[in-house]
């Protein structure tokens, strides 16, 4: 590259001699022919009947899972007296935790 001058890239073709020249006129009539020859596709629909049911081979999974947890003081009260004993426990511990971490702040 050291011994080329500027005589030997003045002969070199330039780009914009060699590109295609469009007018905006041509570019736009591009683009509406390729837009008149697409073809319309119409939108797939579901015949699904049973569309966002979940299978019944999952229903009693899902009655376990609602089943397993109380959602508040009133369901947890109402527990046998071993899991009830273990609910208050937790939350003992619980408002213990709490309490030690706002005295430190």
């Amino acid at each position: 590259m050291a011994d080329l001058d500027d005589r030997t890239f003045s002969q070199l073709p330039r780009l914009a001699e060699h590109a295609p020249q469009f007018t905006e006129a041509q570019h736009a009539s591009q683009h509406d022919v390729s837009s008149r020859t697409s073809p319309t596709v119409s939108l797939r629909r579901s015949q699904r009947i049973n569309k966002g049911i979940p299978p019944r081979r999952l229903c009693c999974q899902a009655e376990i899972q609602r089943k397993t947890e109380p959602s508040c003081w009133d369901e947890m009260e109402r527990l046998p007296a071993a899991a009830k004993r273990k609910w208050i426990t937790a939350a003992e511990e619980e408002v213990v935790m709490f309490e030690g971490y706002m005295r430190t702040r």
